[in-house]
């Protein structure tokens, strides 16, 4: 069984960096690093650094490492690994570098001691698969072994081997349930929003066709009928947040809602026009592959998209 302050570090990481719900993000990652002053970043897009830290030869033969530069923490991955397998190495990266393993060659996780780079790897390993899929969670929900946490997809089959020896403990630290709670009571919350959403949406539309036969029945035709056409705004937290949403919903009735892609727009694209959609967290050039054929789009200034909070797109700019 994995030391359990290998454990308890990771979950204290997840906590310490607001993590609520599962499965991890690669953005949630990036903030973690953001957050503890870590660098993080992609083979491809680090070409630089990498030529300048003398590590060429290193990264041709490892998916992900953690080295020190100038005193800073860097972490550095394939960016052409698949998703699953990019959260994994970020998180046994980051492992190695909060329980302070050793440093040779720059490298962390690294030394001249074969038998403690090996445990250090399996530290790092079990780090990671705590961070992915916490053990005192994945034991508050029912997930005691090997099989049943495979099917949670939050960690390969490998790590689920491995990991599934920590599921039998119940949580018993003030972290542990801290954390627990935490990540349940987010997802609890999650589902009940939507399920209210429903219950919303089918009452609404109940009561309009109750309407529609009431009509019907005293003989009412839509070419004499001079009552009012009151229209009913979407229950959407978006437009709920929207300013000017309220405005709309005096009007009686409502423009149809145009879906637009860059493709589509009638005018010439400037250089300064770039394109967000209502999920995401970046903003994209309008020919970016990442909003190819999306509905929903949100064209904006650069300078717009950022007061908002997005961030450019690493693939497109």
């Amino acid at each position: 069984m994995t030391n359990r302050s290998v454990l308890l570090k990771a979950d204290g990481l997840l906590l310490n960096h607001y993590i609520n719900r599962l499965p991890l993000t690669l953005e949630e990652l990036e903030r973690i690093a953001h957050d503890m002053d870590w660098l993080l970043d992609t083979y491809q897009e680090a070409t630089d650094f990498i030529s300048r830290a003398g590590i060429a030869d290193f990264v041709k033969e490892h998916k992900a490492f953690a080295t020190i530069y100038d005193g800073q923490a860097v972490i550095l991955y394939d960016g052409q690994l698949p998703y699953s397998e990019k959260l994994q190495y970020i998180c046994h990266e980051m492992g190695h570098i909060v329980l302070q393993h050793t440093t040779e060659n720059g490298v962390i996780g690294l030394c001249d001691d074969p038998q403690r780079m090996v445990s250090q790897e399996e530290e790092a390993d079990a780090f990671a698969a705590e961070m992915m899929a916490p053990a005192c969670v994945m034991h508050e929900r029912g997930i005691t072994d090997i099989e049943s946490l495979i099917k949670t997809h939050l960690l390969s089959r490998e790590q689920a081997v491995r990991h599934a020896e920590n599921l039998a403990r119940q949580p018993d630290t003030e972290e542990e349930r801290k954390l627990c709670a935490t990540i349940n009571h987010r997802e609890k919350n999650d589902k009940g929003k939507y399920t209210a959403l429903g219950v919303a949406t089918f009452v609404i539309v109940s009561v309009f066709l109750m309407l529609s036969m009431l009509k019907s029945l005293i003989g009412i035709s839509p070419e004499n009928d001079t009552s009012q056409v009151i229209s009913i705004p979407a229950t959407s937290s978006a437009n709920s947040s929207n300013p000017s949403s309220s405005s709309r919903a005096d009007s009686t009735t409502l423009p149809p809602i145009v879906e637009e892609t860059p493709e589509e727009s009638s005018a010439e694209p400037s250089e300064n026009a770039v394109y967000v959609t209502t999920k995401g967290k970046k903003y994209h050039k309008p020919d970016c592959y990442h909003i190819a054929g999306k509905a929903n789009i949100i064209k904006l200034t650069i300078e717009e998209a950022e007061q908002g909070g997005y961030e450019p797109c690493k693939d497109c700019f």
